[in-house]
């Protein structure tokens, strides 16, 4: 039985990034996956000198496979926009992506393609190549749950605090 080839696209962020490589993880352990990591090459060359990443994952049926870096790496977290964010790695990741999904020199090849919940543009390139997604949400359920009251709690004027003293806020 041949293994099952898995393309796995996290959002180029930490917390996305380290989510999918615990999925990752998962899926090698099980021993019947191959796994494709797909990051732009500056999260490979940070995993690469400030994590084990390279060696927890060497002797498993997994390979980073960097695209390449992009107008995303220049922005930084609290100086951009999310959709310039999102739309940049979009035009650098997107034709990397249908190219490598029609490729058929990967042995498997890719059957299945997860990705990351906020990189809507997958969905319509892996389609191109008929190629199943599954979208995960990186989120914990606290911080979906937190993000899905916040209409409530600013339309109760619970939020934004009025004042500096939180102590007070009942």
């Amino acid at each position: 039985m041949s293994k099952c080839h898995v393309l796995i696209f996290p959002a180029p962020a930490q917390g996305h990034i380290s989510s999918m490589l615990k999925l990752a993880e998962l899926l090698c352990a099980v021993g019947s996956f191959r796994v494709t990591f797909l990051a732009p090459a500056y999260i490979h060359r940070r995993l690469s000198q400030h994590s084990d990443t390279t060696s927890r994952f060497s002797r498993r049926s997994f390979r980073f496979h960097p695209i390449p870096d992009g107008p995303q790496e220049d922005l930084r977290p609290g100086t951009f926009d999310v959709k310039e964010w999102l739309d940049s790695l979009q035009a650098t990741a997107q034709p990397f992506l249908r190219e490598l999904l029609a490729s058929t020199t990967h042995d498997p090849p890719i059957n299945c393609v997860i990705c990351d919940g906020i990189l809507s543009f997958v969905l319509q390139t892996a389609e191109e190549a008929a190629v199943p997604v599954l979208y995960m949400r990186t989120l914990s359920a606290s911080a979906f749950w937190a993000y899905f009251c916040l209409p409530d709690l600013i339309n109760s004027h619970e939020l934004p605090f009025t004042n500096d003293d939180l102590e007070s806020v009942t």
